[in-house]
């Protein structure tokens, strides 16, 4: 194990809501040293991870997702004594033959989706650990709307996220369809669809006409979910054991009344019908937004639940401290970190 240095933190930083941020702070709020590098910004980033390594010489290099990042340049970091972990929060349906490479390279692998821990080990990876996604509160913090912002972000029906890029992500769609089929009055937030003539129906449609505007996050997430009364949300890989996304946490982090298609296993994460509900299919999706818009108190009382458990239990804080522990326990840390 290396001598006492920063982390090494390796993932991207590029914009607002880059996980960089959000993992660098979590771990300066441990009380620890740390050295960022944006991998993305490199145009040779595995050199530049082994100039950083000789530089800082660090106690652990944590790599956040780490696509074009070599393999050879996690192995000379190792060589040089530096413990090596990968944390990648995608479920690779597809497993490709970089990750496995690059996951093969490191001292210990953490996969946000346990369904994919037995995967790993199928392949011969043993050194693998299921670490949830997580939140960071710091980021989130917003200031009161006034009733013309409020107007404007308004709605019944909440969803924020991708619907057009992967084929995985068209059930949304769907979701969004229904809802503003049903007449209920729901938004959506994310990526622009492209102005493409195979995507010209998701445009002139209904779909496309409740697109909120853009992108939201930090601060901007915050408030359109407390303009909003019920968060829909389906995640990419259902199927696959507590495959549960960041955009749970973000949620009910912020205080969302959490309504999602039920993922495997998300009973092993959330207490089900006390701190979110799920659905199996569209007509209960629907059945349950209007059980919850026509029943306030019982809808409040289970966002608020919601959001205690995120914020006791799933900050990005709390993420790094199980992931020390079991470093700890491979002798690839020392000590780990409390909260500052």
């Amino acid at each position: 194990m290396a001598e006492a240095g920063p982390v090494l933190l390796t993932a991207w930083f590029d914009r607002p809501w880059a996980m960089g941020h959000y993992l660098a702070h979590a771990l300066r709020r441990l009380g620890l040293e740390v050295e960022t590098l944006d991998y993305r910004a490199e145009p040779d980033p595995g050199t530049a991870l082994v100039a950083a390594a000789r530089r800082v010489r660090p106690a652990v290099s944590v790599l956040f997702k780490g696509e074009g990042v070599p393999p050879a340049a996690v192995l000379e970091l190792r060589r040089l004594g530096v413990p090596s972990v990968l944390w990648h929060h995608d479920t690779n349906w597809e497993r490709p033959a970089w990750l496995m490479d690059l996951v093969r390279a490191h001292d210990h692998y953490f996969t946000h989706a346990l369904g994919m821990v037995d995967r790993m080990r199928e392949a011969g990876i043993e050194h693998v650990s299921w670490l949830s996604e997580g939140f960071e509160p710091d980021f989130y913090r917003g200031e009161a709307m006034d009733p013309a912002e409020r107007s404007r972000l308004e709605a019944d029906v909440l969803f924020i996220g991708n619907i057009h890029e992967h084929p995985l992500y068209w059930p949304r769609r769907a979701m969004l369809e229904r809802c503003l089929r049903e007449g209920l009055r729901t938004r959506w937030w994310g990526p622009r669809v492209p102005r493409r003539l195979r995507f010209l129906p998701l445009l002139l449609g209904r779909v496309g006409r409740a697109w909120g505007g853009g992108m939201v996050y930090n601060e901007g997430w915050a408030r359109v979910v407390a303009a909003s009364r019920v968060f829909i949300a389906r995640d990419v890989q259902p199927e696959v054991r507590c495959s549960i996304s960041n955009r749970a946490y973000w949620a009910m982090g912020c205080g969302a009344f959490y309504l999602c298609y039920h993922a495997e296993g998300i009973e092993e994460v959330f207490e089900v019908g006390r701190e979110l509900v799920t659905f199996h299919d569209l007509d209960e999706m629907v059945s349950r937004i209007r059980y919850y818009l026509g029943h306030e108190e019982e809808r409040r009382a289970i966002a608020q639940a919601g959001q205690r458990r995120v914020l006791e239990h799933y900050t990005y804080a709390d993420r790094f401290r199980e992931m020390f522990r079991v470093l700890e326990g491979r002798g690839l840390w020392r000590g780990v970190p409390r909260e500052a």
